[in-house]
């Protein structure tokens, strides 16, 4: 019998916040990629994929009354 693949909301609701961050660096990972230069549409895919992690996490951190400090201005994000 053949299982259904849970919707991406619920599948990533489902993941810890580590697995979530592994998530995350794996798929800007793929924009090193020739896939990535070479397929807008894959571009996109990865790109919605990275939006929607961040999303969650932001979430997760707004659910636990975590805020993000904001970066001063000028500063350079390495």
């Amino acid at each position: 019998m053949r299982s259904s693949a849970l919707p991406r909301d619920e599948f990533l609701d489902r993941l810890t916040t580590a697995e979530l961050v592994a998530r995350l660096e794996a798929w800007k990972a793929d924009r090193d990629t020739v896939r990535y230069a070479a397929s807008a549409a894959w571009a996109r895919a990865v790109e919605d994929r990275i939006a929607a992690i961040e999303d969650r996490l932001a979430a997760r951190h707004e659910a636990l009354g975590i805020v993000p400090k904001p970066e001063p201005a000028g500063a350079c994000a390495w």
